[in-house]
């Protein structure tokens, strides 16, 4: 999977699955880096990281599609 680049348009997106955890991301990015996708080429099969406007002990990461969010919840969600 690929992580979300807007290329020119919304600089943040509003994916429908979404998952926060806490600090320390260690391992998450490249988790999702790794997953594989449906499709050659992975379209919309991305993740985008929210980070909140302020000191916060969370993110949110957010799926383009349901199965990724849910793998990514067991794996990472305490």
């Amino acid at each position: 999977m690929r992580m979300y680049y807007s290329g020119g348009g919304r600089q943040n997106p509003d994916f429908r699955y979404k998952v926060k955890v806490t600090y320390p991301l260690t391992g998450m990015r490249e988790w999702c880096d790794a997953y594989p996708t449906r499709t050659p080429g992975g379209e919309f099969e991305r993740y985008y990281i929210e980070f909140p406007q302020y000191d916060a002990d969370h993110a949110t990461f957010q799926f383009e599609w349901e199965e990724p969010a849910i793998m990514f919840a067991l794996k990472f969600v305490k």
